[in-house]
């Protein structure tokens, strides 16, 4: 069976579900642009920002502790990088969601070129290989080496690995105080019908679920 092509329906359906957008977190916090104040969308390369349009690439060339880039936005998209996805997709400005587009498009790119994709990424998570292929394109993550391809700064692989599954460590703590909360009526009420488990307002919750800090009402 052929890949399905990378086209702007495949890329909106990957933008858009849990897989990639626990990736494009992934890619801001690895690429640091998320600790600048200001937009990450109009974030320049070392940190700037950028005031002007984002009809287009801004292709402003930044030179920063030895480096010189002119990366752009929160998963910092080099200009040619952007030509290709821009042509490839389409896309007519430099939009917020024209970005999210692009990083989505360059990662699939590059997963297909290494036999792999993003229902392998959605099935098996973040794998070391999966995380050393993306390293390619994104110099902020890592090799299996633990190092850049482009001997530069990189964030560790287990760190950037709980940036990924934040997610859905965060559903996990939730369903389990819910779960919490659930046996807690039961026991409070245990002729309680379970389908009326969240009235219009709670009782107070327990200490041992308040500590997972939601509120799940």
């Amino acid at each position: 069976m052929s890949p399905s092509p990378l086209n702007l329906e495949y890329i909106d359906h990957w933008r858009t579900a849990p897989t990639g957008i626990d990736l494009l977190r992934t890619l801001t916090y690895g690429e640091g642009t998320g600790i600048y104040e200001g937009d990450p969308y109009r974030t320049l390369f070392g940190g700037g920002q950028y005031e002007g349009p984002l009809d287009r690439h801004p292709r402003i060339l930044v030179e920063k502790d030895g480096y010189s880039s002119d990366a752009f936005g929160p998963y910092q998209i080099q200009s040619t990088s952007w030509d290709e996805a821009k042509n490839a997709l389409g896309l007519k400005d430099f939009s917020p969601l024209s970005q999210d587009r692009a990083a989505i498009y360059l990662a699939a790119r590059k997963l297909r070129q290494y036999d792999q994709s993003f229902p392998e990424l959605q099935a098996g998570g973040m794998t070391p290989l999966i995380m050393e292929n993306l390293a390619d394109t994104w110099a902020s993550l890592p090799n299996r080496q633990g190092k850049s391809w482009y001997n530069q700064p990189v964030k560790p692989y287990n760190e950037l690995l709980g940036v990924y599954n934040q997610r859905s460590l965060d559903e996990a703590k939730k369903a389990e105080a819910v779960n919490l909360s659930e046996n807690w009526l039961q026991r409070l009420n245990p002729f309680r019908k379970k389908e009326s488990a969240f009235p219009g307002s709670l009782p107070p919750i327990p200490n041992e679920i308040t500590t997972y800090g939601g509120n799940y009402e």
